[in-house]
């Protein structure tokens, strides 16, 4: 009984190395969450990108710009639209820009979400602080916060799991109107 019962257990251990072994072969592929960013990295056909710069936002020592964007695949007469935005930093120890991809189909969204989050009220809620925010598809991120019933509410953007920048509503709402913009420009390629 005690042969089978090692027998048995060399037996699992085997099987599980195996596995763990096979599993460490594969080696992992992680796609960009957009559809824009996926269409583009398209191979075997010819990709025109067209972008144009909507505008900036000044912050207090960045700046945001909003690129639309198109990709054409010139080989299937297929297209993709969106915009990006991006973040340009004073050289520092990290990266001097930062672009992050919005699909044309969450634009509306983006805009929606700008607007809920410049106008947070602490009637949101009973409790002592509150965040609201929203994020993208790429992880771009419109947020308001408070950590007391008694102070502002602060708004920031963040750029994946960069720092979050505090904005004003004012950018907010330039951010916003570029954001309309760019939608515009793509509507009349369409």
């Amino acid at each position: 009984m005690r042969k089978y019962k090692i027998a048995l257990l060399a037996t699992s251990a085997g099987c599980l190395l195996a596995f763990n072994l096979h599993a460490q072969d594969a080696p992992a592929v992680i796609l960009p969450a957009t559809e824009l960013e996926n269409f583009e990295l398209q191979t075997n056909t010819i990709i025109v990108r067209g972008f144009s710069l909507v505008g900036t936002v000044t912050l207090e020592n960045d700046t945001l710009s909003v690129h639309s964007q198109e990709a054409n695949d010139v080989t299937h007469s297929q297209k993709a639209y969106g915009i990006v935005v991006e973040l340009s930093a004073p050289q520092t120890d990290g990266p001097s820009r930062i672009s992050l991809a919005v699909d044309y189909d969450e634009l509306d969204s983006l805009n929606d979400a700008i607007d809920y989050v410049s106008k947070v009220t602490w009637g949101v809620t009973q409790l002592n602080s509150f965040e609201a925010g929203y994020t993208t598809k790429s992880g771009l991120r419109v947020i308001a916060h408070s950590d007391r019933r008694q102070s502002a509410v602060n708004t920031f953007i963040q750029f994946g799991a960069l720092p979050r920048i505090q904005v004003s509503s004012d950018q907010l709402n330039q951010l916003h109107s570029l954001i309309t913009q760019a939608k515009a420009a793509l509507d009349a390629l369409k």
